[in-house]
């Protein structure tokens, strides 16, 4: 999104599974991020919907049917994660090689 500045547009409310949800989108569509945020006494998220052909060819929904309920959360066993510090190190030369170019 280009506009940092630029602000949430109310569209018209609408009700999925039930529930009333007022659409809040940032942007033009095939440019937009929209929150559908719940109509009651806690505003809620539900939903996101992510429309910006370089993230995705296609608009990407992501449904939020718990926001603010509990979470349990395993870490992964240690032989599926790295370490951070090679990687961060790796994008700190590259990003200071970029530099040195510009």
């Amino acid at each position: 999104m280009s506009d940092p500045g630029q602000r949430a547009t109310r569209k018209p409310d609408i009700t999925v599974d039930g529930e009333r949800l007022v659409p809040l989108r940032r942007g033009e569509k095939g440019n937009s991020v929209t929150a559908y945020v719940e109509v009651g006494d806690k505003p809620y998220p539900r939903k996101l919907v992510v429309d910006i052909p370089t993230f995705a060819p296609t608009p990407v929904d992501f449904r939020l049917d718990a926001y603010g309920e509990p979470v349990t959360v395993d870490p992964p066993a240690a032989s599926r994660t790295i370490r951070s510090a090679p990687i961060e190190a790796l994008a700190e030369d590259h990003l200071a090689a970029g530099l040195h170019g510009s």
